[in-house]
């Protein structure tokens, strides 16, 4: 017997996506906010003309803003609900991205100088 592709909440209407299927969708999803988010940010930073340096400087509440705003945007013509849980960990894993791709891109030799410069402070 298959699995079936969805399933549809009678009370809400809303489609399920089964368990593994549904979880590799919100992680990618989470991990294209997060990505994104970090890449903004860069973005932002270097147009005002200022580096890349530093930890990241977002925060997890902050991820939880984006993964909310991201899902409503690319898969809410998919109309699927997601539990508290989900969403958490979603944050999370979007929180992680962000944190990786902006570590990734750091300018390293301003990031070198400015260690220098609060060594000799």
């Amino acid at each position: 017997m298959s699995r079936p592709t969805s399933e549809t909440s009678a009370s809400s209407g809303t489609r399920h996506a089964p368990g593994d299927a549904r979880r590799a969708l919100l992680d990618k999803a989470a991990t294209t906010a997060g990505t994104s988010w970090a890449q903004r940010w860069c973005d932002e930073l270097r147009k005002e003309g200022r580096p890349v340096v530093g930890g990241w400087p977002g925060t997890l509440r902050e991820a939880r803003a984006q993964v909310s705003a991201y899902l409503g945007t690319s898969l809410g013509k998919r109309k699927l609900s997601f539990t508290r849980e989900e969403l958490e960990r979603a944050a999370k894993t979007a929180y992680t991205a962000a944190k990786n791709s902006w570590l990734a891109k750091v300018d390293r030799e301003e990031d070198e100088d400015a260690d220098d410069y609060e060594a000799e402070g």
